[in-house]
């Protein structure tokens, strides 16, 4: 496929905690879109902890985004190509700082996914919420959040949607008193906002001329959702479940993006350095190209 001329759709892939799989579907999500959708650009953008390739089978590279942010090095020179249509950018997991970036970093980062010359984007983000993660989350043309049916899992997503989606209202009530009651209600782990309305509420009672900001970014806020790990059909509920909660505490719709099942051959395939999209049956692939028609769709709306 050709390259557009147009900017790349920015993808982040997030995860409110560790071990749900997001590394292994940024990976494979990344193969097939470069097979069926267009030219692919995958980057490791856990700071802290990258491990992404060693889903491509490849070894860990010379050189990373510490080599863009810290060292002035061309991202273009960064780039490893993987296959036809797929290159990669690998992320650092050894340097001291690396994460917790500065902000003009994470600016330079973000204006830089978006002037590569590549259809797509992958963003493979650090799991947790720290803000880094959050900002890069935030200023992809396409969210996406990985959960697995677990309680945990909804939790930590949960948390996670919460505080991305308020750190995105920050940026409409700066320097007064409303800015400094969302940083506090931002601070609780476990307590805190408990449902957008009381925002509203506090709004309109004090500064309602915020109230219509309010309510664009709650509407233009969307955020894609995979189920990874399904061992059962029942548990594609968890999407239902899910949906309902933020719905009914933050206000806004996610969008079910597609589900993976529980695969034992996963591990397998990394031990022998295989690429799993490669070698897995046809059915399991089919589960890729359904996200990604997905993906394509909401990318050319």
């Amino acid at each position: 496929n050709k390259c557009s001329t147009l900017m790349p759709a920015v993808i982040s892939i997030a995860s409110g905690k560790g071990g749900v799989g997001k590394t292994f579907l940024s990976a494979n999500l990344a193969i097939g879109l470069s097979k069926c959708a267009g030219k692919t650009l995958l980057v490791d953008c856990d700071l802290g902890g990258a491990n992404l390739h060693h889903f491509l089978g490849l070894p860990p590279p010379d050189e990373n985004i510490y080599h863009f942010l810290r060292e002035k090095a061309d991202l273009n020179k960064l780039i490893r190509p993987v296959k036809k249509n797929l290159d990669f950018i690998a992320g650092s997991s050894d340097v001291l700082g690396m994460v917790h970036i500065k902000n003009y970093e994470k600016s330079k980062l973000i204006r830089n996914f978006k002037l590569v010359d590549y259809d797509y984007v992958i963003v493979d983000l650090g799991a947790g919420s720290s803000y880094n993660v959050l900002d890069m989350f935030n200023a992809s043309d396409i969210k996406l959040l990985v959960i697995t049916p677990e309680q945990t899992s909804l939790e930590n997503a949960y948390g996670f949607l919460k505080v991305a989606y308020l750190r995105e209202l920050l940026s409409i009530v700066k320097n007064d008193r409303i800015f400094d009651l969302l940083v506090k209600q931002i601070s609780f782990k476990s307590g805190g906002i408990k449902n957008i309305s009381l925002i509203k509420d506090k709004l309109l009672k004090d500064k309602s001329e915020y109230l219509k900001d309010l309510e664009e970014v709650t509407r233009n806020y969307k955020v894609g959702i995979i189920l990874n790990m399904i061992k059962k059909k029942n548990e594609l509920s968890y999407f239902v479940l899910f949906d309902f909660i933020v719905r009914k505490y933050l206000g806004f719709n996610i969008e079910k993006i597609g589900f993976f099942p529980y695969d034992s051959f996963i591990s397998k395939s990394l031990k022998d350095g295989n690429i799993y999209y490669d070698v897995v049956s046809e059915d399991k692939r089919g589960c890729f190209i359904d996200i990604i028609n997905k993906i394509k769709a909401i990318a050319h709306k």
